[in-house]
């Protein structure tokens, strides 16, 4: 009963990863050069580093849509900053805010992505493990390759997610740069507008009481000239 139950979990685990041997056998069929890319054990199943092929060759293909997001998120950003200066603060805002998202939905789909490849790696790892059992019986040796493959693995990870965020980091942090001083030369440019319309109030203040001051001594002047006349 045990057995039973280790086989349908083995049986379901590998049509998640849409491996049925029918359609192996009628791809092998249809394209003569598939033996000569993937490896097939004695039972005609695919290897296991067949798997792990095409698992990683996935895995580069979102990858490099992902690159192919952020560098069009990058052009957006060079377009707004030639845009014009009235406008200018409002669209980087909402560029920005568009990027955070963009951002966080890149980075939801990678963590999803990796709990997703380690259980493929897991449902892999059951179906090693079964075919070494048979094909052996050696426990010890299945765990070494298991161990020895999922170390070369995770150090492979480890080393791509590290190139990955020291490429993304300095051009995140000068895209900051760039923002914070359109900022600044906006505040600059709305404070000098400000000085500047303040002082042309004063001014016409000043001239509009001048221009008081003078038609009361006109009048004034006009009053005298009359009261000598008669």
């Amino acid at each position: 009963m045990a057995d039973l139950m280790v086989m349908k979990e083995i049986e379901d685990k590998a049509s998640k990863l849409r491996i049925f041997s029918d359609d192996v056998d009628v791809f092998r069929m249809e394209n003569p050069k598939f033996d000569t890319i993937f490896e097939f054990d004695t039972q005609g199943q695919i290897s296991r580093e067949s798997l792990m092929q095409l698992t990683l060759v996935e895995q580069l293909r979102e990858r490099q849509e992902m690159e192919k997001k952020l560098q069009k998120l990058a052009k957006t950003m060079d377009h707004l900053e030639r845009a014009k200066r009235e406008e200018a603060a409002p669209l980087i805002e909402a560029a920005y805010q568009h990027g955070l998202v963009e951002e966080r939905i890149l980075y939801e789909r990678e963590q999803q992505q990796e709990v997703e490849l380690s259980r493929q790696r897991h449902a892999a790892d059951l179906i090693e493990k079964e075919r070494l059992s048979r094909m052996m019986g050696c426990k010890e040796i299945y765990q070494e390759r298991v161990v020895s493959h999922r170390q070369v693995e995770f150090n492979r990870l480890m080393r791509e997610r590290e190139e990955r965020i020291s490429r993304i980091l300095p051009s995140r942090k000068q895209e900051r740069e760039k923002m914070r001083k359109l900022k600044y030369y906006l505040e600059l440019e709305e404070e000098r507008k400000q000085k500047l319309l303040k002082e042309e109030e004063a001014r016409k203040r000043q001239d509009a009481e001048r221009e008081k001051i003078w038609n009361k001594l006109k009048q004034k002047w006009m009053s005298f000239l009359k009261a000598e006349a008669k």
